[in-house]
């Protein structure tokens, strides 16, 4: 296993459809394909990662939050004025990847569960902003 630092995620979909995440890290980019690793993944965490290389690209085949001792602090968060743009996403996305079987039970397309989950975070936040 390999420890990474997450420094950026960005969501791309395949050409064949299938959604999946690159992650920009302290060692390079990583293609991540299982859900169950998109799920955990957060910018600026430590992860004990299995890279499989194929054919040029690399991806992210098993992931663990590393426990080291000697990590460095996370940095507090700070946004910029009122552009919370960056976070509105990150809820976007937690909230599609819990979506994310039933939709596929249901047989929902991608795009409409991602809607849906955007939709939920401005319902949230409108609330939040009118006190209500």
């Amino acid at each position: 296993m390999e420890n990474i630092r997450i420094e950026k995620i960005e969501a791309k979909k395949s050409s064949t459809g299938r959604a999946y995440l690159t992650v920009a890290t302290d060692k390079g980019k990583f293609g991540v394909w299982d859900n169950k690793i998109i799920a955990i993944m957060q910018i600026g965490r430590s992860y004990d990662v299995e890279i499989e290389e194929k054919n040029g690209f690399k991806t992210i085949k098993k992931a663990e939050p590393s426990l080291s001792i000697t990590e460095e602090k996370i940095p507090a968060r700070t946004y910029p004025g009122k552009d919370l743009t960056t976070m509105y996403v990150s809820y976007a996305k937690d909230i599609f990847i819990a979506m994310l079987p039933a939709a596929k039970e249901k047989e929902l397309a991608l795009i409409e569960v991602m809607k849906l989950a955007i939709e939920i975070v401005k319902l949230a936040r409108g609330e939040f902003e009118n006190g209500n």
